[in-house]
């Protein structure tokens, strides 16, 4: 499954994604999948005295100029390969996995020549049938209330990394969904469901400011004071007072 939609591969096939797009593996029998997963440093800071890793206007360059680039951080496109000739991937692979076990010295370089070699295969039109895929932006916004909605009902106290497992989302992309839309880190945004329910329990409970910053996950009593007085201008205690003195005028 890539976002909502069912692609089959087999032998030999492929495809690069984004890695913002969601996806997961649903028929697993008598099947080997190899995983390559690239640092986009890798790319952006390619050395300058390498061969550049794909030519100019052709889609590889396409692809990760636009999915790499911070105006297209939640794009969520991939290129769909079907192999025409010889597979020369595995070979690659191992290359790759052998560098990095071994560890020569200049092994790094031995990576980017793999690279070099993988990226010359995959626009070779005659090893690879190549369709770019753009899923655009359409499932941003639901990630986005998917992602409000477990906070919200976790109170804020969620880590980034269970977050981004419940969604099936990198914590990067979660992040910078939320940033976008309403403004606030995502940290600053787990502190204000925190926030508004310790306030609620102030209100309505008799447990101890010790208990409530405890069940919010502040382990320090006299942080939880500072960012709740921050938040409310008055302390945990003395907005509960102000608020119960409302109720009995």
């Amino acid at each position: 499954m890539i976002e909502d939609e069912e692609v089959t591969y087999s032998e030999g096939n492929l495809c690069l994604m984004n890695r913002n797009t969601m996806h997961r593996e649903t028929e697993m029998a008598d099947a080997d999948i190899l995983y390559i997963s690239i640092d986009p440093s890798l790319i952006v800071q390619w050395p300058k005295g390498l061969a550049q890793p794909f030519q100019y206007k052709r889609f590889l360059n396409r692809f990760f100029t636009e999915n790499l680039s911070e105006r297209t951080s939640s794009k969520r496109d991939y290129v769909d390969f079907q192999l025409l000739g010889e597979d020369q991937i595995p070979g690659i692979a191992e290359e790759i996995i052998e560098a990095y076990t071994r560890k020569r010295i200049g092994y790094q370089f031995d990576i980017y020549s793999s690279l070099l070699r993988l990226f010359a295969a995959l626009e070779n039109p005659e090893l690879y049938k190549a369709t770019y895929v753009s899923l655009g932006y359409g499932r941003e916004l639901i990630t986005l209330e998917n992602a409000k909605r477990l906070i919200e009902k976790r109170h804020g106290v969620i880590r980034r990394t269970e977050l981004a497992e419940e969604l099936n989302y990198s914590c990067e992309y979660i992040s910078r969904i939320i940033k976008i839309h309403t403004g606030y880190t995502l940290k600053a945004y787990c502190q204000k469901a925190q926030l508004q329910e310790a306030a609620r329990l102030l209100k309505s409970t008799e447990l101890s400011v010790s208990k409530i910053a405890a069940s919010l996950g502040y382990e320090n009593r006299t942080q939880f004071y500072k960012i709740f007085q921050a938040e409310y201008q008055l302390t945990p205690s003395e907005y509960r007072k102000t608020i119960r003195e409302k109720k009995t005028k």
